[in-house]
């Protein structure tokens, strides 16, 4: 266990002791605030819980089967994300719909190890402070200020490579992107 997972456990038993001993110390009004304290504690816990997935998500300690969970899950959030992104851009996918479906898919993997939707088109020396960075998150800056997307994800219609398509299936990201290894 490593101490992040530590300190996390800590923190949750802590917001449980309060919630447990809040509503003991009634004096007269005092137990609404109490009670009102204690949902407040509820929050922080499942914050602190969504936290301790993501960092769990980030890390090398995840079995085969959590992989597979989150790949799933960023997978069909990136796809939701390409697919509204495109209509309100008023953007296309490439005409060769391979395309698409490995960046959504290089997008997941950054999402899954990272915790970010990095670029998956670019290098970096440290993919860490390129997250934090944000510029390269996708919609990167570029795409956002000037549409040009360097991943060929989000084409105009004046692209010789767009399509007619604002719409790709998690089941066209999967079939199109199987046996594909990303970083």
């Amino acid at each position: 266990m490593t101490w992040r997972h530590k300190l996390d456990m800590i923190a949750v038993l802590f917001s449980a002791t309060i919630c447990l001993f809040l509503p003991m110390i009634n004096t007269g009004d005092a137990f609404t605030s109490n009670v009102g304290a204690c949902h407040q504690m509820r929050v922080i816990q499942q914050r602190i819980c969504r936290t301790r997935f993501l960092t769990m998500a980030k890390s090398d300690e995840m079995t085969d089967e959590e992989r597979k969970i989150a790949m799933d899950k960023a997978t069909k959030s990136m796809t939701a994300f390409t697919n509204k992104y495109l209509e309100n851009t008023e953007t296309f996918l490439c005409s060769d719909s391979s395309v698409p479906a490995v960046v959504i898919k290089g997008l997941a993997e950054h999402k899954v190890n990272l915790g970010a939707p990095l670029c998956p088109c670019r290098f970096y020396d440290d993919k860490e402070s390129e997250v934090k960075d944000g510029y390269w998150n996708c919609p990167c800056v570029p795409m956002r200020e000037r549409q040009e997307c360097h991943c060929m994800l989000f084409l105009t219609k004046d692209n010789t490579f767009a399509g007619e398509s604002q719409h790709i299936t998690v089941d066209e990201v999967k079939t199109k992107t199987e046996g594909f290894e990303t970083n």
